[in-house]
């Protein structure tokens, strides 16, 4: 009678790690359809394994030397545009046929600003994507999502009012027209056309807050800001001096024992309660007017 010695390799079904001769007519019986099954299995997980890597160290379809060079330059700039290996994968595919067209229409040169602007301003601290992380097509960026937003991110982005209202379907079409037009329409910060007063309201923010040496959020900024204006009209209508006020209204936060401590100051200040209310009983109470119905109101 013929012995089979057990081979290195064969699953643990067969008997492997026994130390025993096998008959060949047992090592047949053994081999059976769940044990041929997981062979198939495992060989089409190979195969599947080795056309995925075949695919991602494969050469896109260039077109030109310079789509070439512009996808290099995409890669390049890093987070949070997404890198791209140079695969024939459908997200590479689709992003070269778009750059392709966008290099034939607007240019190489124009391209690659397009793309150093919106990188930029992907970063600063005014961009509203950076206040809504989780809005796909905002903050992590595809090459062919800077051509053209897909159908279900403008979808789910018309869900959110503020994005809703930016009516963003290129940011290659929004970065051709400069730096200037995309801080005007994408700041969350709003424009502020009294920097002075605002920086004079931030310095009594900070000793209010203690925070002297942390950055001021967008939310503190834009309620600063808004504080700034309301201000500027108070002052203008009822003939005081701007200076004056911005003292009183730190003595009152900062020194003054008695005086109201609100959770946020930098909200308190932009708030009709503070500029209708609290600051005309102040200057009734320090001397400035004598009855409230001598202070204007502004709203």
């Amino acid at each position: 009678m013929r012995y089979v010695l057990q081979p290195r390799g064969i699953p643990p079904v067969l008997g492997i790690g026994s130390g025993r001769i096998l008959r060949k007519a047992d090592v047949k019986n053994k081999i059976t359809r769940r044990t041929l099954k997981r062979f198939d299995n495992l060989s089409a997980s190979i195969d599947k394994h080795n056309q995925k890597r075949k695919r991602e160290t494969s050469v896109p379809k260039y077109y030109s030397s310079y789509t070439k060079a512009a996808f290099q330059h995409w890669n390049s700039l890093g987070r949070p545009f997404v890198q791209h290996r140079s695969g024939d994968s459908k997200v590479v595919q689709s992003g070269m046929m778009r750059l392709k067209q966008a290099v034939d229409r607007h240019g190489f040169q124009n391209v690659i600003s397009s793309m150093d602007r919106c990188h930029h301003m992907l970063q600063q601290r005014w961009y509203i994507g950076r206040y809504y992380s989780r809005v796909p097509g905002l903050s992590k960026i595809t090459l062919p999502q800077f051509f053209r937003l897909d159908k279900k991110t403008v979808e789910i982005q018309s869900t959110i009012p503020k994005i809703e209202k930016l009516k963003l379907r290129s940011f290659m079409t929004e970065c051709l027209q400069g730096s200037h037009h995309l801080q005007k329409k994408f700041s969350y910060i709003r424009p502020d056309r009294n920097p002075n007063i605002t920086g004079t309201l931030e310095m009594v923010w900070r000793r209010y807050t203690n925070w002297e040496n942390i950055k001021i959020t967008a939310k503190d900024q834009n309620c600063l800001i808004s504080a700034s204006e309301r201000l500027i009209k108070f002052c203008d209508a009822n003939h005081i001096n701007r200076t004056d006020i911005i003292q009183r209204i730190d003595y009152f936060f900062n020194e003054y024992p008695k005086g109201f401590k609100p959770d946020d100051l930098s909200r308190y200040l932009s708030t009709d309660h503070f500029w209708k209310k609290t600051l005309p009983k102040e200057l009734v109470r320090w001397g400035l007017y004598e009855n409230l119905s001598d202070i204007k109101i502004i709203d």
